[in-house]
């Protein structure tokens, strides 16, 4: 098997797919990783040993497809996986001419008419994935509701989509969350504080401008934000609180190769997010006992946060909602969850479900 991943860069992408291959079945599975793009591959050191890594350091993907084709006439890979939308149509372009017997399965990352409706030519990408995801033997979507959009908003049929929600390594996470802070990350002991952190690339859709607005509108001075990841509008960001006066309770702290330990340490994670697949952050919040506030992103939040105790969701996707439900929680008891039963998101009851999927997509029995 080959999967092929944009880059090894921070990303929800790349974690879910190194993940998968940390579980995968070697008795019935080779994998091998192909990464595109060199440059800045944090997640290098956490891809499994005995996978073969081919780095075929194209940053382009015109260039991109041309070394895949190469590889997998080179290779003759029973099954192909790529998982991003423009890497997923690439190699849908190219699977009329893949080697005889070879599969393909894509896994889409993001809510393609989110997507589309911040993206120039819109019209012919919606057309394009119409097109060409139909020479995908498989799309895996995240959650129902990407299902939904791909058939009804762009309509792929919706016989070629099958649903998987992404994994967590439970083990791995409850391990992480343990370690010590960073000095710099640490909380000084001051009860009266509220810690929150929020966690993502620091995009447009990450919705980090609303959070900042929220915090600023909640005009609360015991309030702390800390913010992991990078982006293009950190310095954007970093203006727009300083502007809205909360220069000193938000702190943009740049990626970290662990954000477990400041999630077990904060009293909420805040999903401020515009869309969101399936946010894995916020699993990984209820791994580490955290309580969690959320925008009403369109995806599969609704999936997870469904009926648990301490997750509130904002009434609407607006700084002014966000900044409500911020404050129903600094008003309650702010205890946490319970150990979270997340056994249906587990890696192992994940990547049991991916390697279901290849069986039937090769044609061969469990």
């Amino acid at each position: 098997m080959l999967f092929v991943l944009p880059s090894l860069e921070a990303g929800g992408a790349e974690r879910v797919v190194i993940t998968m291959l940390r579980h995968l079945d070697r008795e019935r599975f080779a994998p091998t990783l192909a990464v595109l793009d060199n440059r800045n591959p944090v997640f290098a050191a956490d891809v499994p040993a005995d996978v073969e890594v081919i780095r075929l350091g194209t940053n382009r993907l015109r260039y991109s497809l041309f070394a895949i084709l190469r590889l997998a006439w080179s290779r003759r890979f029973d099954l192909i996986f790529t998982t991003i939308g423009h890497l997923n149509l690439g190699s849908s372009l190219l699977r009329p001419v893949f080697p005889s017997g070879v599969k393909l399965v894509v896994r889409e990352a993001s809510i393609v008419s989110e997507v589309l409706a911040t993206s120039r030519g819109s019209s012919p990408l919606r057309l394009a994935y119409r097109a060409l995801y139909r020479f995908c033997d498989k799309v895996v979507c995240q959650s129902e509701f990407m299902k939904r959009d791909l058939v009804e908003s762009i309509g792929v049929r919706g016989r070629e989509i099958v649903v998987i929600q992404n994994p967590i390594d439970l083990t791995r996470v409850r391990a992480l969350m343990r370690e010590e802070l960073p000095p710099d990350l640490a909380a000084p002991p001051d009860e009266a504080t509220i810690n929150l952190a929020a966690v993502g690339r620091l995009d447009h859709a990450k919705g980090f401008d609303l959070l900042i607005r929220a915090i600023a509108l909640c005009d609360d001075p015991r309030l702390r934000v800390t913010i992991l990841g990078e982006g293009p509008l950190r310095a954007e960001l970093e203006a727009l609180a300083g502007k809205m006066g909360v220069g000193s309770q938000v702190r943009l702290a740049g990626f970290r190769r662990n954000p477990y330990a400041l999630l077990s340490r904060s009293d909420a994670l805040v999903l401020s997010s515009r869309h969101e697949g399936m946010p894995n952050v916020v699993l990984e919040a209820l791994a580490c006992g955290t309580s969690v506030i959320a925008t009403p992103a369109p995806g599969g939040l609704f999936e997870i946060v469904n009926g648990r105790a301490n997750c509130i969701v904002a009434r609407e996707l607006t700084a002014e909602a966000l900044s409500e439900a911020i404050q129903a929680f600094t008003s309650g008891a702010r205890s946490g969850v319970a150990e979270a039963d997340l056994r249906e998101f587990s890696a192992e009851s994940v990547t049991r479900r991916y390697e279901r999927l290849f069986s039937e997509v090769l044609g061969r029995s469990e």
